[in-house]
């Protein structure tokens, strides 16, 4: 994955799943087992032999907006730059 595999790329849905504080479901292959973890945890975890099976967002109360706007810039740049590129 990478975010994962890159924590300095830029990427839109990952801000916006930690600013409504999703959690992600996370399935082992090993012992067939799954746990929540929030955005953050996530990136601080071995994934190997993972699966990412689901994204849970929280209710939040009708007054609650979030409101996203997209604002491009290169990631490509970075990438490049990425020794694993």
């Amino acid at each position: 994955m990478l975010k994962h595999d890159h924590p300095g790329f830029a990427s839109d849905i990952w801000l916006l799943f930690e600013a409504a504080g999703a959690k992600v479901n996370i399935g082992c292959s090993v012992s067939h087992q799954s746990r929540l973890f929030t955005i953050q945890e996530m990136l601080e975890k071995n994934l190997d032999g993972k699966v990412l099976l689901s994204f849970h967002l929280p209710p939040l109360q009708k007054e609650f907006v979030l409101k996203s706007y997209k604002v491009l810039h290169d990631n490509l740049e970075y990438l490049k730059r990425s020794p694993n590129y």
